[in-house]
């Protein structure tokens, strides 16, 4: 590695263990680059690209001194005069643009329960019964923060791993646990606010919490969802969407001067499933 070019490693356990570095320079397009490892002595430690600070209530992420999101890790108590119903936790608000910008919005006047960045499924089935975890309102289903795995701070990437509860809340007080999800979320050390770009990963990891399956049945919205600030329009690939339950690669997101561009990765239950986009006066 080429330290002198800003070349650093950085090592994660697992099984298997892997290196993770920031290549210097270009690489243009159908070329190979070699990189070789060689042990050295008086290497420094580098400064972290990106830093994660954890408050008594968020998780807040920065990137080279600049905030780039906020994770929620406590409840989030609607405004006042908004039902206590649409409290939540365990998701991602605000994100901001490198410049500033602000990307994402909570407790939107038409959709209370819409939470920046978060993963809640819409029409299931639990038990015999429908649970929904999207619709806060109903009172059927929420999901919740249950605890960090870790969380890093880091020259190449800052990380973090959340672990979520999908709670269905028509079975007793305490209601009953239907699924454990793990977010993996990563902002890579790359872009910046000069660069005028983060790149982020998210990652999240499902499985039942007991003996009992929950079905995904067919419906027009459930999953990852992203509320955009007003005044942001969509696109897929290089058509404007008008309509509803469009299967995509990917979404563009843009306002004013800077956009957002979403990929689902090649290993994702939901890629080449129907994306659903809302226009603004909520119309189909």
């Amino acid at each position: 590695m080429d330290r002198a070019k800003g070349d650093v490693l950085f090592g994660e356990p697992g099984n298997p263990p892997r290196l993770w570095w920031v290549l210097s320079g270009n690489t243009p397009e159908r070329t190979t680059r070699k990189f070789e490892i060689r042990r050295g002595e008086g290497a420094l430690e580098p400064a972290s690209a990106v830093e994660l600070l954890l408050t008594p209530r968020t998780l807040d992420v920065s990137h080279g001194g600049v905030e780039v999101l906020r994770y929620n890790h406590a409840h989030v108590v609607p405004p006042k005069g908004v039902s206590e119903d649409y409290t939540r936790s365990g998701y991602i608000h605000p994100l901001f643009s490198p410049s500033g910008m602000l990307i994402t919005e909570d407790f939107p006047a038409d959709h209370f329960h819409h939470k920046g960045i978060w993963m809640p499924w819409t029409e299931t089935r639990f038990e015999g019964h429908p649970v929904d975890f999207w619709n806060l309102g109903k009172k059927e289903g929420t999901v919740q923060f249950a605890g960090f795995d870790s969380i890093e701070s880091g020259p190449v990437y800052g990380r973090f791993k959340a672990r979520h509860e999908f709670v269905d809340l028509t079975q007793g007080p305490a209601g009953k646990r239907v699924l454990d999800e793990t977010w993996d979320v990563r902002l890579w050390g790359v872009g910046g606010r000069k660069a005028g770009y983060w790149i982020l990963d998210l990652t999240s990891t499902q499985r039942c919490a007991s003996e009992s399956p929950l079905e995904l049945l067919k419906y027009r919205y459930g999953g990852i969802g992203f509320r955009g600030a007003n005044q942001r329009s969509f696109e897929r690939g290089d058509a404007v969407l008008s309509g509803w339950e469009n299967q995509t690669h990917f979404v563009c997101g843009y306002g004013f001067i800077e956009a957002m561009l979403c990929y689902s990765h090649v290993s994702s239950l939901l890629r080449r499933r129907y994306t659903t986009l809302v226009p603004a006066d909520g119309q189909r």
